[in-house]
């Protein structure tokens, strides 16, 4: 059989074709007339527990607004102080900079009222900062203990 010539008869059909004695099931409305049915009247209003709270009881309590420009820059500087303690010693003044933005930040995310957010950050920030000043003391610690046995 070369392409283009039609199978002989009892071989195989039309791809997606109909099964024998009915339509191809699958399609249009559902057996019963079913779907989603009516939608809600006019004036619907929803269940209990949706909307304002009960007249005299408090709304609940924000958790804060904004994420607090500080403990992003916290972030970004404790990040940042990891490579710089190999770059000239530049990490000393970056890491004790984002200390003290983190703590800043933290600060004024727990000072009511609660207008910034991100305590989280700035937490992630000072512990970057920290893990800098860590790393740079332990390879001072090895490069000192390194001079010190090669010595003769």
């Amino acid at each position: 059989m070369s392409f283009g010539q039609q199978p002989p008869d009892g071989f195989y059909g039309p791809p997606g074709g109909v099964p024998p004695g009915g339509s191809p099931g699958g399609f249009g409305a559902p057996p019963g007339g079913g779907g989603y049915g009516p939608p809600p009247p006019r004036g619907y209003t929803p269940p209990p527990g949706y909307g304002s709270p009960a007249p005299g009881v408090p709304p609940p309590m924000s958790t804060g607004g904004a994420t607090d420009p500080l403990a992003i820059v916290s972030l970004i500087l404790g990040i940042l102080s990891l490579p710089l303690h190999f770059c000239c010693y530049l990490g000393w003044p970056v890491g004790i900079a984002a200390i003290v933005c983190g703590i800043i930040s933290m600060v004024r995310i727990g000072k009511p009222p609660r207008h910034y957010s991100g305590k989280g950050i700035a937490i992630g920030g000072i512990i970057a900062a920290a893990l800098g000043f860590l790393l740079i003391i332990v390879v001072f610690i090895l490069y000192g203990a390194a001079i010190m046995l090669s010595s003769p």
